[in-house]
């Protein structure tokens, strides 16, 4: 690994610490944003790196996040940020403490360990879809922020100096109007720097049919001039996601990025180009690690905040390690019988379950050749994209992916959550009132693609129902319920894949509309598979690692049933296999 030497100002040290010169190993992950290590610390006192003093005006300046720290305190992991983008979150019990940039990775650190963090605002505000991208506090009582202009002390006696308001007078000391004004203020300065700093054609943003899309929308079609921009969807039709999606395109004259151009595909191996569309339409853009080349390798995207799926998923709590210090050996184990405690590897064989071993043991030893230490290789794991319990690989997105520029995320994750009044804990009216104030009546009274916000926002309920059908136009793609016409996307000269869109006509005879709607992606997925699983089934590579006679008793249970923790799994991941096995479009469902 390359190694640099920086000079940090460390603010409030003494005279001898001052201008500590450090050691640094940088990797540059993309333009001038790096994780670093910085050696040497000797155990002593690091308040603040304000800035690096570089010898060589091209070197980067910024910010930075204190990551994690070592036992012995020697070793400090620092994200240098040049957007300034992230604060620092601590959380400590008597002598254990932890430190990370993400605050749901130390929500799930505390959980592991038996645990528990308590919130300070309700979980639609503290979920980082919006209602954290505010001034004051944290959403959890435990874990204390160090933001703009704060300084974290170290060493052997880790605390959080100078403190900004306390959070249990937020609510009388700010303002939700002028909280909501600075919001907005940061939300368009994040795209005016990204604007500032990407050629136009290589920007593209996530676009659905919810309300974090649409917050970015609003901001980007209400710059003076707009960014010519295209958008990604993660969802086609059958999925009213990709309906709104291609609804809100059409009507602002976006552009619309497909994937992977044919030439390049043509390049790729099945499970490289598996990985790039995953992570393309899952909205993480190239993701590092994966062998994926340039030109994509600098694309910035734009898309909702998604920092409460790291902390919140069952896959971050089965790679972080408690207890005894991991071995390369003991890993596979470790997630074996985390499987096993969630009730997933029944649905396997034992060839079945000595293949996931293999396939755990291979991945993770990539990390051992490259001198990875046992217990970061979870975290690496996690991070690089995650292996689920089955047949291919798939990734949500992640909180700490660093291919990209997370506009939510860098304004929510600056300045966290706000306490509200009773009359802005509707859910959704923190989101609605900020894209009225960035993007107006217009973009706020766009479709939308779910019910799941308070009907108050709405002047009525014809009019929330209204808004959940968005209007067929010459060119918006059908809905899943509306006799959808197939389509084919011709196959690149050579590629040895050619994906095929849905919807087929043979799902047209399910119609979602007459099932309740809080059961509807569970009923798409049962009908999806009910249509195509006999077919993956058929498989000769499939049919010695699964058990099919546990799948059919599960898939003959009841809708409320399928939608249970974990079984709701099983179904998500059967689609998955369905898809990569029969080589679909990777844009299905959620």
């Amino acid at each position: 690994m390359e190694q640099r030497t920086f000079r940090a100002y460390v603010k409030g040290a003494c005279a001898s610490d001052g201008n500590k010169v450090f050691s640094l190993d940088g990797t540059a992950f993309f333009k001038d944003r790096f994780v670093s290590k910085f050696h040497g610390v000797d155990g002593g006192l690091l308040r603040e790196l304000k800035e690096t003093v570089r010898s060589d005006p091209e070197e980067p300046v910024g910010s930075f996040c204190l990551v994690s720290i070592d036992r012995d305190r020697s070793e400090f992991l620092v994200q240098f940020d040049p957007l300034g983008a992230y604060p620092c979150f601590v959380w400590r019990q008597g002598s254990a403490f932890a430190v990370s940039n993400n605050i749901h990775y130390i929500n799930a650190i505390v959980t592991v360990a038996g645990g528990e963090l308590t919130r300070t605002v309700l979980p639609y505000l503290g979920d980082f879809a919006l209602g954290s991208a505010y001034d004051v506090g944290s959403p959890y009582e435990e874990i204390h922020i160090v933001g703009p202009g704060q300084t974290l002390g170290g060493g052997t006696k880790l605390e959080v100096l100078d403190r900004g308001l306390d959070p249990a007078g937020a609510e009388n000391d700010v303002s939700y109007d002028d909280s909501l004004a600075r919001a907005a203020d940061r939300l368009r300065n994040r795209v005016e720097i990204v604007a500032r700093t990407f050629e136009e054609r290589d920007v593209f943003f996530d676009l659905t049919g919810g309300m974090d899309s649409r917050i970015v929308l609003a901001a980007v079609v209400s710059r003076v001039p707009r960014p010519r921009w295209d958008y990604r969807t993660l969802f086609d039709h059958p999925h009213p996601d990709g309906h709104c999606a291609a609804l809100f395109g059409e009507t602002y004259g976006l552009g619309r990025v497909q994937g992977i151009p044919w030439d390049h595909r043509r390049n790729m191996s099945a499970i490289e180009r598996m990985r790039f569309e995953t992570f393309v339409s899952m909205g993480v853009g190239p993701k590092y690690g994966w062998s994926i080349t340039p030109p994509y390798a600098d694309i910035a995207q734009l898309h909702g905040g998604y920092g409460e799926i790291a902390g919140s998923s069952p896959d971050a709590k089965r790679f972080l390690i408690q207890g005894e210090e991991p071995t390369y050996r003991s890993l596979p184990e470790q997630y074996l019988t985390r499987l096993g405690q969630m009730g997933l590897l029944r649905f396997f064989t034992p060839y079945g379950i000595e293949w996931l071993r293999g396939l755990l043991g291979s991945r993770l030893g990539e990390f051992e050749k490259a001198g990875v230490r046992p217990a970061d290789a979870p975290l690496h794991y996690y991070n690089f994209g995650r292996l689920r319990s089955h047949f291919g690989v798939n990734s949500r997105l992640q909180s700490q992916n660093r291919n990209y520029v997370d506009l939510l995320y860098d304004v929510q994750l600056q300045h966290c959550a706000l306490r509200v009044d009773r009359v802005a804990r509707a859910k959704g009216k923190v989101n609605l009132d900020l894209i009225r104030l960035v993007g107006g009546d217009e973009v706020a009274g766009l479709p939308m693609a779910a019910d799941q916000w308070d009907a108050s926002l709405f002047a009525s309920d014809d009019l929330r129902i209204a808004l959940q059908k968005p209007p067929i136009t010459a060119q918006t793609p059908r809905m899943f319920d509306n006799a959808p016409e197939k389509r084919q996307i011709p196959p690149a000269n050579g590629s040895p894949v050619s994906f095929r869109a849905r919807p087929d006509p043979r799902l047209a005879g399910y119609d979602a509309s007459q099932v309740d709607m809080a059961l509807r992606n569970t009923y798409r997925r049962w009908a999806f598979l009910e249509t195509y699983l006999p077919e993956t089934r058929a498989m000769p590579e499939l049919n010695r690692r699964l058990d099919w006679e546990a799948i059919d008793g599960l898939l003959s249970q009841p809708l409320e049933t399928l939608q249970r923790y974990p079984n709701n799994v099983l179904v998500q991941t059967l689609c998955d296999c369905v898809i990569w096995h029969q080589e679909m479009e990777l844009s299905v469902f959620e």
